[in-house]
């Protein structure tokens, strides 16, 4: 501790001893105030952008270590203007300066002076950037000159002097089979259309060094030839699609060159037409529109009104003719139910659906689900239909149970309407008039229902047979699928579909008869058995369920198909 003390006491005093000395102004160790000993300049080269701002810092010091202030020279020649920096603070004094760039290209040299010392900064003005002015479309053939300008920093983007641009620029095409560009600018499309990305390098070089890099670039169309086609955007294999009535939508129509590519050129396009095959299902409105002086865009405004087809036509008219374009559109039309009547019924019952939106019938489909399953088709069934009112045939099946009902117009499906089955199909109770092809119950598609086939006399070749006949009628091609289950594993239960115009099947079944359409028969280990899908035409069919067992059995049969 008492060497501390003494330490501290000793520099004290020296201290004060340097104070006295500095107190005589005829010693010679005393500071000079007023003589700077060097000047503190950062950054000692700049690179500014025409018409561009860099800041320059700068302290003059004196001997004793006070700043003053240095007085600054813009060199001659001036490529700068210098100017004290209005951001400066109390924390940053004088001595903080705005550097701004001129529009001429080139070099100065910016003096620091202060108590007999110049520091200098060296200059390099620079540009901001390369703008190219360009055609947008050309056709294949055509010629011309692209504009460059080098440009300042600032928002006018005021053009930079000196400046060649057949010198200064570096000029390339990425696709110079569509347009070529030469060392001034000039292009030329030499064969194809298409487009091409022009692009213009400027590069700055002190010394060896690149100081700086700026690049422009600009995109030309090349069409080859005159429009000659028209289309619409959206068709294909010649359709729009569909659409929903009372839901307006607009069509995108396009006009082609003899290369297919589209043609850039509006001043050819003069106007379109457009007619709607039935102004009853949907009008139309042909509208032409300039987005800019290089693109014209055309399109069809639909105004949709019912449900049906139409066909929409019409013309682009080009300084080169008119060119056809026409496409299908199906309109559709959301059905509704408003109430099925009865509420509840039995298996094969008709209904009455009353809603809106039916449609015809060709456009119509009744659909059934059960407890949250797929929906399948109930149209086999369909009596009768007008836009407004269905009848249908309930399905045929063998429990009762609760449906969702739903119709169908093309693509749209109402919301779902409630149906409840109060007793199912009984097949016990056609015993034993489903015995015989003249007294087999009609049943129709979709069915689902259990039976019991009773033993048999022997039949021809020693076999064991009984078989349950069931009658369906199609008017038209229909396909579906049998699936038939039995509980009885000793017995062989098969199921066919039978042509019922050839007559009764005969009990000695051999090989395929003359009326047989399809079906399984997989032996006593081939359980469940399937017909697979059966597509037959229009006319009445038995679905044939034959047991070659001496035994009863009791099977389910599923069967599902549509037209």
């Amino acid at each position: 501790m008492r060497v501390g003390f003494v330490r501290n006491v000793g520099l004290a005093a020296l201290g004060l001893a340097v104070a006295a000395l500095g107190a005589c102004n005829d010693d010679p160790l005393s500071f000079d105030n007023d003589q700077t000993t060097d000047i503190f300049v950062n950054p000692t080269y700049m690179v500014v952008q025409a018409g561009g701002e860099s800041k320059l810092v700068s302290r003059a010091l004196n001997q004793g270590l006070e700043p003053t202030f240095a007085e600054i020279d813009p060199g001659t020649p001036t490529c700068v203007t210098v100017a004290d920096d209005p951001d400066a603070t109390e924390l940053q004094p004088p001595g903080l300066f705005v550097v701004t760039g001129g529009f001429q290209l080139g070099s100065c040299v910016i003096s620091l002076t202060s108590g007999g010392i110049t520091k200098t900064v060296d200059v390099t003005v620079i540009g901001a950037g390369v703008e190219l002015t360009c055609p947008t479309g050309i056709r294949v053939g055509d010629a011309g000159q692209i504009t460059a300008r080098l440009v300042g920093a600032d928002e006018a983007g005021t053009t930079v002097e000196p400046f060649d641009q057949a010198t200064d620029l570096v000029w390339t095409s990425d696709d110079a089979t569509v347009v070529t560009v030469s060392e001034d600018g000039s292009y030329s499309a030499p064969d194809n259309s298409g487009a091409a990305t022009i692009s213009a390098t400027w590069t700055y070089v002190d010394g060896e060094a690149n100081v700086a890099t700026r690049q422009g670039s600009c995109t030309i169309n090349v069409s080859g030839s005159t429009p000659v086609t028209a289309a619409f955007a959206d068709a294909v294999d010649g359709s729009l699609g569909t659409i929903e009535a009372g839901a307006p939508v607009s069509f995108d129509v396009v006009v082609f060159d003899e290369f297919d590519n589209l043609t850039f050129l509006p001043e050819e396009i003069t106007g379109i037409t457009v007619t709607s095959s039935d102004p009853g299902v949907a009008t139309v409105t042909g509208i032409r529109e300039e987005l800019t002086d290089s693109e014209v865009a055309l399109a069809v405004e639909v105004e949709p009104l019912t449900a049906g087809d139409i066909t929409i036509s019409g013309t682009v008219q080009t300084t080169a003719g008119d060119l056809p374009f026409s496409a299908d559109l199906s309109i559709v039309v959301t059905p509704t139910i408003t109430s099925i009547t009865p509420e509840a019924g039995a298996a094969g019952d008709e209904i009455t659906i009353t809603g809106s939106n039916f449609g015809d019938l060709t456009d119509t489909d009744v659909l059934f689900s059960v407890a949250g399953a797929n929906r399948f088709s109930a149209s086999t069934g369909v009596v009768s239909v007008s836009a407004t009112e269905i009848v249908v045939r309930t399905p045929t099946f063998g429990e009762a149970t609760d449906f969702d009902v739903a119709v169908q117009v093309g693509p749209s499906v109402s919301d779902p309407g409630a149906w409840s089955l109060t007793t199912g199909f009984d097949e016990a109770a056609t015993e034993p008039a489903n015995d015989s092809e003249a007294t087999a119950p009609t049943i129709q598609f979709p069915f689902n229902f259990t039976g019991t086939i009773s033993p048999a006399e022997p039949v021809a070749g020693g076999a064991f047979g009984a078989y349950d006949l069931f009658r369906v009628v199609v008017d038209r091609e229909f396909t579906f699928q049998v699936d038939l289950d039995w509980d009885n594993g000793g017995n062989d239960v098969d199921v066919y579909i039978w042509d019922a115009s050839v007559g009764e099947p005969d009990g000695g079944f051999v090989g395929y008869p003359t009326g047989w359409m399809c079906g399984a028969s997989g032996g006593t280990s081939g359980r469940p058995e399937s017909t697979g899908s059966c597509t037959v035409p229009a006319g009445e069919y038995l679905i044939w369920i034959y047991d070659f067992g001496p035994d009863v059995s009791n099977y389910t049969v599923i069967g599902a198909g549509s037209f």
